[in-house]
């Protein structure tokens, strides 16, 4: 091909996790990844964009339950140009997209006797954006969800191979854009 084929991928990985015991009952992790690669093909350039960050807290409680918090974030961008899909015309399929979410998680259970009670809850939102091009366009380029959730849960041992659990669970979501 000629002076115009200018293909070519690159791509940047890296990423940190520690795992730290803070006492004999607890532990505390961190972890963070990120992402960037770039295409390009015949001179038209696509490129993804990702990171993400997690910290988690574990605790073993005096009933031999455990309780748990997590955080998680996440960031991902994709932009992708045009595409020659053969013949005479090139069609432009660019793409441009950017997501991010954030959640929350916390969930604590608790043995004690014959009961297995195990609670928590969680929040999560998540937030899309589809730019519009020439050839794509959204009703709703957008769009935020929000998710909020609740639950509670016993196990109880009636006999060593029989269990009843009793549980429910509730959530709310919302939807904007």
């Amino acid at each position: 091909m000629g002076d115009d084929d200018k293909s070519g991928y690159h791509a940047y990985r890296g990423g940190y996790r520690s795992d730290t015991v803070l006492s004999p009952d607890a532990t505390f992790t961190t972890q963070f990844d990120f992402l960037h690669s770039k295409r390009t093909v015949d001179g038209d350039t696509s490129s993804m964009d990702n990171a993400s960050f997690l910290t988690r807290l574990q605790r073993t409680n005096f009933a031999g339950g455990e309780f748990q918090l997590q955080v998680y974030a996440d960031y991902a961008k994709q932009r992708a140009g045009t595409s020659d899909l053969g013949g005479e015309s090139t069609i432009t399929a660019a793409v441009n997209e950017e997501n991010k979410d954030f959640d929350v998680d916390l969930t604590d259970h608790i043995h004690h006797g014959i009961q297995d009670f195990t609670w928590g809850g969680g929040a999560r939102l998540t937030d899309n954006i589809v730019e519009n091009t020439l050839n794509l366009k959204m009703e709703h380029p957008e769009q935020k969800l929000w998710l909020v959730n609740f639950f509670i849960q016993d196990e109880i041992a009636l006999a060593p191979w029989l269990k009843l659990t009793v549980g429910s669970k509730a959530e709310y979501r919302k939807t904007i854009g």
